[in-house]
């Protein structure tokens, strides 16, 4: 069976708030060799540096417990989410219950 993996864009705009705790078994890391993995960390790091965003656990530091994560689905509430807004909170909830059983991987830009 293929995997297919999907980029999404910034939504825009993001809700605020969310969880301190990094849950990183679902993290996109788990699915990458040590290469593409090592990779997509490196561009990430640059990518909060030039935002001035502190690193948080999804990069690594394991001392910081100052970032709120949350569900892309849940975070991205602007114009340009259009694939978050067309799936129903119901059904969202049932999709993240068999994540095993699908063959792709969203990952959004940041």
């Amino acid at each position: 069976m293929s995997k297919n993996l999907i980029l999404i864009p910034c939504g825009g705009s993001k809700r605020k708030g969310g969880r301190t705790i990094y849950n990183a078994d679902k993290s996109i890391l788990n699915y990458l060799n040590n290469s593409p993995r090592e990779h997509l960390l490196m561009s990430r790091r640059e990518l909060f540096k030039n935002f001035s965003i502190p690193p948080g656990q999804d990069l690594g530091d394991q001392t910081d417990d100052t970032a709120n994560y949350m569900e892309a689905y849940k975070r991205y509430t602007g114009m340009h989410s259009q694939l978050y807004r067309q799936v129903s909170p119901v059904s969202w909830v049932k999709l993240k219950k068999s994540w095993e059983k699908l063959d792709f991987v969203m990952v959004s830009a940041l």
